[in-house]
């Protein structure tokens, strides 16, 4: 066996040794690179030296740059501070300014300008109206911006066209409504004018009542083809409603309710009324002038000073212990009302200190204010612009802006006055934009 492989091993050998040259040639070829591949490395060694000095030098400039441009960003912002600081301080003082003579008003009338009530979280005051709602103690207590709507007259109104229905028995003009505003004008005490109406309706009458002369009035330009939007959240309420006060002469409510309610109502306008059990009793605690039918001596109105004399001296009249009770015991949400009544305020006072201190606080929808309605517009922008003037802003339109700033600050002013003195009477104020927002928010107590 050895023998017969003895020529392949040969054969291998000699193929081995066919090749050692090529073998010897390929080791002397890299014996020649070596000094090259030396040489490289050396030459390279000190550009990796400069590449790092770039990247060491890069990183040194870079945060050079950042810190430079992180003390210019710092400089201006204190410097755009510093100059919005300056602008706002004298901004500040110019409206402070212009604003003093309202202050001054104000601190005469010895009320605190600052005064704010504690914030109002409208969560929890809705959680309180539902809660009244839901155990049949919320009282809607009603005045005439219910009715507006439906073109009815607030009192402003109703005493101006009286006066001009008055006028026209006795002048003949094209300009009685104009005459009628001139006189108000100079007497804006519409129950002293009421009276002037009343005295002179006495003595030149013709047989006909107060009463009827005012009804003309009321329902010359009433309106029933607008919708009942506020009078059908009260319809879909009813039967959770301990009652309704009103101050309103109208029967309007009381003939929608009638005609569309799942309750029966019991109008109540005079004394030894009672609602029968189950009945919504609404209370028209000054008076009531039904659409149809003729009137008679229990139809009397708290319009006239000498009956209002009468409803103020007497405590215990049937219309004052309705009030005082429902302001008691109940939770009671005014809608269109104002705290202009001496009578109110002064029941409410009773009311107040007859509650118990943990009850729930009685509500108020207030509509914001119309700045073309308000007193002393005119002299407030006088003066305004004055104090531009004298802190050197004569320009137009930086004027106007300021002018719109301390405009709003005015109005602000003049709502949180009024907050305060509902605040004084255990109110809550609610703000809304219009009496459209009524049935929204009669809604919302209601609930799903």
């Amino acid at each position: 066996l050895a023998d017969s492989i003895q020529p392949a091993t040969d054969a291998a050998k000699a193929l081995a040794d066919s090749i050692q040259p090529a073998t010897d040639a390929a080791k002397a070829l890299a014996d020649s690179f070596q000094p090259t591949t030396k040489a490289l490395i050396e030459a390279f060694t000190p550009m990796l030296g400069v590449s790092k000095a770039f990247n060491d030098f890069g990183n040194s400039q870079m945060k050079l740059f950042n810190d430079t441009l992180q003390s210019i960003n710092d400089r201006n912002t204190k410097l755009i501070r510093d100059m919005l600081q300056s602008i706002s301080n004298d901004n500040a003082k110019l409206i402070s300014d212009a604003f003093k003579p309202i202050r001054e008003s104000l601190e005469i009338l010895q009320i605190d300008p600052d005064y704010s009530p504690k914030k109002i979280d409208p969560k929890k005051q809705l959680e309180n109206l539902r809660k009244s709602y839901r155990k049949r103690k919320l009282v809607l207590v009603l005045g005439s911006g219910v009715s507006q709507p439906y073109h009815l007259p607030d009192w402003e109104t109703l005493s101006k066209k009286l006066l001009s229905k008055q006028l026209a028995k006795s002048v003949e003009s094209n300009y009685i409504d104009n005459i009628a505003d001139l006189l108000i004008s100079y007497n804006s005490n519409f129950t002293v004018l009421v009276r002037n109406i009343y005295q002179n309706f006495k003595n030149n009458s013709e047989g006909q009542i107060f009463e009827e002369f005012v009804r003309d009035v009321i329902y010359e330009k009433f309106d029933d083809t607008k919708g009942y939007d506020s009078f059908e959240e009260i319809k879909n309420m009813m039967n959770n409603l301990d009652s309704i006060i009103t101050y309103n002469f109208d029967d309007i409510l009381d003939e929608y309710l009638e005609k569309n309610g799942s309750r029966k109502i019991k109008t109540i306008y005079d004394t030894g009324t009672q609602p029968e059990a189950g009945q919504l009793p609404i209370y028209h605690v000054h008076g009531f002038l039904p659409r149809e039918g003729k009137l008679n001596s229990k139809y009397k109105i708290t319009l006239s000073e000498e009956l209002y004399h009468q409803l103020y001296t007497d405590v215990y009249c049937w219309n004052n212990i309705i009030q005082i009770n429902k302001f008691t015991n109940n939770t009671c949400l005014f809608i269109g009302t104002s705290l202009t009544d001496p009578n109110l305020r002064r029941l409410l006072d009773v009311a107040k200190g007859l509650r118990e201190e943990k009850s729930i606080p009685h509500f108020m929808l207030v509509k914001h204010k119309d700045e073309q309605r308000l007193e002393g517009k005119a002299k407030f922008i006088d003066k305004t612009s004055k104090a531009c003037e004298e802190n050197g802003i004569l320009e137009k339109e930086q004027q106007k802006k300021i002018l719109e700033t301390c405009k709003n600050l005015f109005i602000n002013k003049v709502e949180m006055l009024e907050e305060q003195d509902a605040h004084s009477f255990g109110i809550e104020s609610t703000w809304i934009n219009s009496y459209d927002e009524i049935s929204t928010v009669l809604k919302e107590i209601r609930g799903p």
